[in-house]
Formats: structure tokens, C-alpha cells, sequence
């Protein structure tokens, strides 16, 4: 999966600093980047700032990266394939998720993953909420 002009980013700092620089390669401003993105006054501003006092979190994240034109995109990394090809990788022992509510599944799991293994009831149909 390769995005034509994607700019690899592997730390929180090199993410603050692209958003930075998107900001100012489309000319605007942190308080246009709060109104786009549905955000309070000057929360862009907050957490875009170098000694920054909040910092991006799961509601913020993607609305300020809408806001700003951009997509992310999540490749697969070749060298943690390469990783596990070492004769020193130790894999976990139970197979699949790691994390399962208490009612089961969550809705977004059986989206990606309807297979994932016995505990698992099949894929939600419409009337499931989603």
C-alpha cells in the first residue's frame, strides 16, 4: 500500500511537526483548523505548539487530520516481517485478540475480522446497531 507523496511518521513529535506543516503549506490558521474540525477555540493551537500543554488523543486525531486534508495509512512494515523471522521471535500463545469485551466482541472487530475464532459469534448484521 503506497500512497503517492506519503510521508512516513514513526513518533508523536514527528507527527505534531507534520501537522505543523500542513497547516502552513494550506495556509491556514489553528483557529481555522478548530472551526473544520468541530473543535473548541484554540485546542488546535494547544496541542500543535512546541511545550504543548494538551496532547492529541482519540477524539482529536482524526478530526484535526480531516480538517487538514490528510489520510493515514497503516502499511504493513517489512522489518517487523523480517523480525519475525528470527530464530530468537517468541509468539504470544493464545491466538487472537488480545482484548475482548465482556459481552464478547466488539462491533468493529467482527467488521474486520468475522473469523477470529471459536468464541467468536459471526458476522453483526444491520440490526446489530452498527
Amino acid at each position: 500500500m503506497d500512497a503517492a507523496g506519503a510521508i512516513t511518521v514513526e513518533n508523536y513529535d514527528e507527527l505534531i511537526a507534520l501537522l505543523r506543516w500542513r497547516i502552513c503549506e494550506v495556509n491556514m490558521t489553528p483557529a481555522g483548523v478548530d472551526h473544520l474540525a468541530g473543535l473548541s477555540d484554540r485546542y488546535a493551537s494547544m496541542v500543535l505548539r512546541r511545550n504543548a500543554t494538551k496532547h492529541l488523543g482519540p477524539i482529536s486525531l482524526f478530526p484535526i487530520i480531516q480538517a487538514l486534508g490528510l489520510r493515514l495509512i497503516v502499511p504493513d512494515d517489512a522489518a517487523l516481517a523480517k523480525l519475525r523471522r528470527r530464530s530468537d521471535w517468541i509468539s504470544m500463545r493464545r491466538a487472537g485478540p488480545r482484548y475482548r469485551p465482556r459481552g464478547g466482541q466488539c462491533k468493529f472487530e467482527a467488521r474486520i475480522n468475522p473469523a477470529c475464532g471459536p468464541h467468536h459469534r459471526p458476522i453483526l448484521s444491520h440490526s446489530d446497531g452498527i
